[in-house]
Formats: C-alpha cells, sequence, structure tokens
C-alpha cells in the first residue's frame, strides 16, 4: 500500500469535512431547479475525489489482486445471473428505464446519479 500525505486521524477528519460538506451542499439547495441542484453537487463530488486523491496518492485499495479458485467463480456467475434475473422480475426494470427516459429532467438526474457515484466511491 502506498503512503498517505497524511496521518489516518487527519483523514478521518477530512472524510467528516467532506461528508458535512456534501450535506450542506444538498441542502441548501434544496429549492433550487433540479438542473442546477445536480450540476453544484456534481460539482462538489468532483471536488471531493479530488482532494481525496491527492491525498491517498491512488485510486486503488489493495496492491494485490485476489485469486479465486474455480469453484468459486462458478458459484459467483452463478449468484450473479440469480440475482440479475430476479432483479429484472421482481422491479420492473424495464418500466422503470422507461420512465426515466421520457422524464424531463435526464440531464439532472444523470448528474444527480454521477454525483453520488463519485462521492459514494471515493
Amino acid at each position: 500500500m502506498r503512503k498517505s500525505r497524511i496521518g489516518i486521524t487527519m483523514q478521518f477528519v477530512w472524510v467528516i469535512i467532506l461528508n458535512f460538506g456534501y450535506l450542506g451542499v444538498d441542502g441548501a439547495l434544496n429549492h433550487a431547479t433540479p438542473l442546477l441542484h445536480s450540476e453544484l453537487r456534481f460539482l462538489y463530488a468532483l471536488a471531493a475525489s479530488g482532494i481525496i486523491y491527492y491525498i491517498l496518492r491512488t485510486t486503488k485499495v489493495r496492491n494485490d489482486h485476489i485469486n479465486y479458485s474455480t469453484i468459486t467463480k462458478i458459484w459467483g456467475v452463478l449468484l450473479i445471473i440469480a440475482f440479475l434475473v430476479l432483479f429484472f422480475v421482481k422491479q420492473h426494470v424495464m418500466l422503470n428505464v422507461y420512465e426515466i427516459f421520457k422524464s424531463y429532467t435526464i440531464v439532472a438526474d444523470t448528474l444527480m446519479a454521477l454525483s453520488i457515484g463519485f462521492f459514494e466511491d471515493f
């Protein structure tokens, strides 16, 4: 693992600061238009991701790969297929996808999903 720029205590402090900042941006823009809200939230998530990347010096969690046995790979594929089938059958995924694409706020929805993904992954 590479050495980060600051200690673990300061990393924890930065995580708290960035999370409260994210909640603050979200709360302050509650009455804004959906597009403005999602754009500013996306920019904040990108900035927070850049700060975390600068502090950690990497996006990797591990340096070495996890080696799976053949039976573990087979079970993993079978479980993923089973969960996907159940998900598509029970959650009416195609109807939800259709509803999103006919939405008037598709750009705002996409930016909101990207900002959540950036902030969640970092």
